[in-house]
């Protein structure tokens, strides 16, 4: 059975389901949309959603990818950064508990969460803090990682991060994986195109 290894945004899920739409508007979130908020927008957010009822699962676009692949009967693996919190304890966990190989490297922030908004109607709105999460460098990369595996899938929200990427490849290739590109958004796309058309053209496999 092919391997997969995925690397990106270590994320957990805060679900909430709404009555309304006023929260929505407190925060100035554009229904259906996904806002990224720095850390005075995440304190209040988090203290909203104290008041609510709410259900955690990892997320992210990689860490998603791996846990259905993980459901599917596949040994994933996945690399990424978490902050020393409840937070990042239970993305490690869970990923230990669905089969998910994991290379987390541990940093003092906090860890990275996806506060969903669900509306009535069913519309989700994401406001999401990366906290740890954007904090993954090149020097977290190690060469046995890679060992073992026969695709590296990279998550597309990541490709800013120019340095990060060209050195996932590179360990990826030089130990035999294949190098699979999600292209994450059309303005993520649109804002980095030509380092987006350089992987694809030079490295990129599927």
């Amino acid at each position: 059975m092919k391997r997969i290894l995925g690397i990106g945004n270590a994320l957990v899920d805060a679900l909430a389901t709404l009555n309304d739409d006023n929260l929505l508007d407190l925060f100035g979130l554009p229904k259906g949309s996904m806002t990224l908020i720095g850390d005075n927008e995440q304190v209040h957010i988090q203290e909203c959603f104290s008041s609510l009822a709410v259900e955690r699962s990892t997320g992210g676009s990689a860490g998603n990818t791996m846990l259905a692949l993980a459901h599917l009967g596949m040994q994933p693996g996945f690399i990424g950064t978490i902050g020393d919190d409840a937070t990042g304890r239970f993305f490690a966990a869970n990923c230990e508990e669905h089969g998910i190989v994991p290379y987390l490297t541990t940093l003092p922030q906090q860890s990275g969460v996806a506060y969903t908004f669900i509306s009535p109607g069913g519309e989700r709105t994401f406001a999401t803090y990366l906290g740890a999460a954007a904090m993954m460098t090149a020097d977290d990369l190690r060469p046995d990682m890679f060992v073992g595996y026969d695709y590296l899938y990279v998550e597309g929200y990541l490709v800013q991060n120019h340095d990060l990427i060209l050195r996932a490849v590179e360990l990826a290739k030089e130990a035999g994986l294949k190098v699979c590109l999600d292209l994450a958004s059309y303005n993520i796309v649109e804002a980095d195109l030509d380092f987006f058309v350089h992987l694809v053209s030079e490295h990129v496999d599927i």
